[in-house]
């Protein structure tokens, strides 16, 4: 009797440590279920406050690099670095972070933002402060030269057109320089007074010399402004109308008959000569294989495709440089019209791609035909590379023309910008 006494004490006291056991794991069970939700709540709180943050424009904001040895692109904000965008590459941007940091640079202290940008359907973070809104072009401006010509029944002046850079009043219809009586005169020839204003208005001083480089004779010319007076011409697409006003006038310096070398010519006005001579060759180039391109994917648009477009490659060697283009021709109707040249050029020192330029055809471009050292002698050429420029990388210029708008000079590196011509090429 008292063994099975002592055997119910034991049992009961078995399941009373059992039922406070299962009391005890029950309890820290919902304690770990609790502080899991919490978590889970956390994260979720932390997701909708970053999401908030990171603020995802309405539209896509477009920006450009504008750092010469191109800007490094991370894994995360202030993170590991990947690869790097060279300058002047368009990006979206894809997120505001509000993360604000102050990193160092060249010595200087610059604070900015993290922003996330797309880089092949995938976000990767760059620095804000090395961005600019709009493409970035060097900070020599070159101009056109005309020279002086006379024809049996004309005589024209030698003239360099200033006046993308004059600030007309194209909105209302009123003059800034040009007086009311002498609206409908062409040329209009401005006094002291006025073209003290023009060069004030344009910051051209007396102190500075207007540099022209011709092509041809592979020459500089050199004119001190203080020599140069100011006049205005009425643009070719305004002639024979009447009631003219000043925005249909182009304001620029007249070179008179001082200046009459024909053909290409660049000019700069500045105090120091930014050109030299005899390192420019035109582009003559010699046929080659297609495979022998080093870009094995070619551009070739979608939509061209039904045009029938074939390829033609070329190729040159210039110093430690080669060169290769790919034109891509489009046979429609019976007429063949090249649409696009594709350029490569290769530091055969290192063997590495020093630049990849894309010339593409559209209403307002022409893309020039390749010259072939098979062709006859040309009186002028009109496309160019080699060192034009002190302190600058061998240039490419004349792949393309225009209807309307500019041209530029581009670099066979991609970390020197595009020299900007003002050419006031007004339809």
């Amino acid at each position: 009797m008292k063994f099975y006494l002592k055997l119910l004490l034991l049992s009961i006291t078995l399941l009373a440590i059992s039922c406070k056991e299962n009391a005890t794991k029950q309890k820290t069970d919902k304690t770990e279920k609790q502080i899991e939700i919490k978590k889970k709540k956390k994260l979720l709180q932390d997701s909708v406050i970053a999401q908030n943050k990171i603020q995802k424009p309405k539209y896509y904001i477009h920006k450009f690099v504008n750092a010469k040895s191109g800007l490094n692109y991370r894994d995360s904000p202030n993170g590991i670095i990947l690869d790097k965008f060279p300058l002047n590459t368009r990006l979206k941007i894809l997120e505001n972070t509000e993360i604000f940091d102050q990193i160092e640079d060249e010595g200087k202290k610059i604070k900015g933002e993290w922003l996330g940008v797309d880089k092949d359907n995938d976000t990767v973070y760059v620095f804000s402060t090395f961005l600019s809104d709009f493409y970035n072009y060097s900070d020599i401006g070159l101009f056109y030269a005309s020279p002086y010509n006379k024809s049996y029944d004309k005589t024209s002046q030698g003239f360099v057109n200033l006046s993308e850079i004059y600030p007309l009043d194209f909105n209302e219809n009123k003059s800034t320089i040009i007086p009311e009586n002498d609206l409908g005169k062409d040329p209009v020839k401005f006094n002291k007074t006025q073209r003290k204003k023009i060069f004030k208005t344009m910051e051209i001083s007396n102190r500075d010399t207007l540099y022209i480089f011709n092509f041809d004779k592979d020459s500089i010319f050199k004119y001190p402004t203080s020599n140069l007076t100011a006049i205005a011409y009425v643009n070719p697409y305004s002639k024979g109308d009447r009631n003219l006003t000043e925005d249909e006038y182009m304001i620029g310096l007249n070179l008179e008959d001082k200046f009459t070398t024909k053909g290409q010519n660049f000019a700069y006005i500045g105090k120091t000569n930014p050109f030299q001579t005899g390192k420019i060759k035109p582009l003559i180039w010699n046929r080659t294989d297609n495979l022998n391109f080093p870009l094995k994917e070619t551009i070739i648009d979608k939509q061209t495709t039904t045009d029938n477009i074939t390829l033609e490659t070329y190729t040159l060697s210039i110093s430690k440089f080669k060169y290769f283009i790919q034109s891509h021709i489009s046979n429609k109707n019976n007429r063949s019209r090249v649409q696009k040249h594709q350029l490569v050029v290769i530091d055969t020192t290192t063997n590495k791609i020093t630049t990849e330029l894309n010339y593409n055809s559209s209403e307002s471009i022409n893309i020039s035909p390749v010259y072939k050292s098979s062709d006859d002698k040309m009186e002028h050429y009109y496309s160019w590379t080699g060192e034009l420029f002190k302190n600058k990388p061998p240039m490419i210029y004349g792949l393309y023309g225009n209807s309307f708008g500019c041209s530029t000079v581009d670099f066979i590196y991609k970390n020197e910008p595009s020299i900007r011509i003002f050419c006031d090429n007004r339809h």
